[in-house]
């Protein structure tokens, strides 16, 4: 049986055993405020605003996550539209932020390939007032480094093998901004990392047993995710070539696009970014049977996102018509392959 392509990471117990953390607590990642999760990071910058009863105006396509945090802060939202390239609709955008009189908007960084800076300048010149957050937590490698946000935040769990962890940047209009301080350890950390240590020993650890903890894991953060970053975290980017990862997933993705683009297949793909997913294109009837094929093949290609139900998410066509390809740092180009083989064999060219 072929080895699985995708799930959670493991994480090595020499790994958390080894690494140490002096008193003053080191951080490899440079940030403003350290969180446990990412939406624990978004919660933190709208209450840093100090207002409530306002409205984040939110792309119609997102994970239902954002909503709920949202609404958690005491904030309103509203919806603008996502186009097919991922991009907003400047123009459209930028009526609304004044006819809705928003106090903020929020800009995703799909899949990290987007370049968002004339979108950001258009926002600052057209509405100075509004505030501007970058939702990077499917950007990490460039974390931070789009010009004059206001703030930015992303996430670690999804790009390493770390249990928790959220960062934000604060951008230069609000570089005195005061953001909540959360120390405390949440309960799901212990849960995630005691299954992504256990999926270390697949010959002796049952993977239903390690799937059972991580699912626990993720209940406890829907319930509690204001929390700070844990010291396991800390202790394991230690051993993390940061710079590394990046080299293999960007290598990962361009075996997929030159592939993809042999296939005819829309999918987003940059040179230079260094991506989470491959993220690819197909029509809503066919997206889901392609997708059980992959899991016919141990590969288990997640959407982005599943629709949630009615208010809690926009009403963009994507999330009908995306499915993203795994490009990250555990796999090579024979993975790719695999990936790609499974294209060549179900989709409708």
């Amino acid at each position: 049986m072929s080895s699985v392509i995708g799930g959670e990471f493991a994480i090595a117990a020499d790994k958390a055993i080894n690494a140490t953390l002096p008193d003053d607590k080191w951080h490899m990642l440079p940030a403003d405020g350290y969180f446990s999760s990412g939406r624990a990071a978004l919660f933190a910058i709208l209450s840093s605003i100090g207002e409530q009863e306002v409205t984040l105006l939110l792309p119609a396509y997102l994970c239902s996550s954002v909503t709920q945090t949202v609404r958690d802060a005491g904030w309103r939202y509203q919806f603008y539209d996502v186009q097919p390239d991922l991009y907003p609709d400047v123009s459209c955008l930028l009526v609304q932020l004044r006819q809705k009189q928003a106090r903020a908007v929020l800009l995703i960084n799909y899949f990290g390939l987007l370049r968002l800076d004339d979108v950001v300048a258009a926002i600052r010149r057209e509405c100075p007032q509004v505030a501007i957050i970058l939702d990077d937590v499917q950007h990490f490698f460039g974390f931070g480094q789009e010009p004059d946000f206001d703030f930015c935040f992303t996430s670690l769990r999804k790009w390493l093998p770390v249990p928790d962890g959220g960062l934000v940047k604060l951008g230069k209009r609000c570089c005195d901004t005061s953001l909540p301080a959360y120390d405390e350890t949440l309960p799901f950390t212990a849960y995630k990392l005691a299954g992504n240590l256990l999926k270390s020993f697949p010959q002796l650890i049952p993977d239903d047993l390690c799937l059972e903890l991580l699912k626990r894991g993720e209940e406890l953060l829907d319930e509690q995710y204001r929390g700070g970053l844990s010291c396991a975290t800390e202790l394991l980017l230690r051993s993390i070539d940061i710079q590394k990862v990046a080299r293999r997933r960007q290598a990962n993705a361009a075996v997929l696009h030159r592939g993809l683009e042999k296939l005819g297949i829309a999918h987003g793909y940059q040179t230079d970014a260094v991506p989470l997913f491959v993220p690819i294109f197909l029509a809503p009837e066919q997206r889901d049977t392609v997708r059980r094929a992959f899991f016919q093949e141990q590969n288990i290609c997640p959407v982005h996102w599943p629709k949630a139900e009615a208010g809690l998410s926009g009403n963009s066509e994507i999330y009908a018509t995306e499915l993203s390809l795994i490009c990250d740092q555990r796999y090579g180009e024979q993975d790719m392959e695999r990936q790609l083989a499974v294209l060549r064999d179900r989709v409708d060219l």
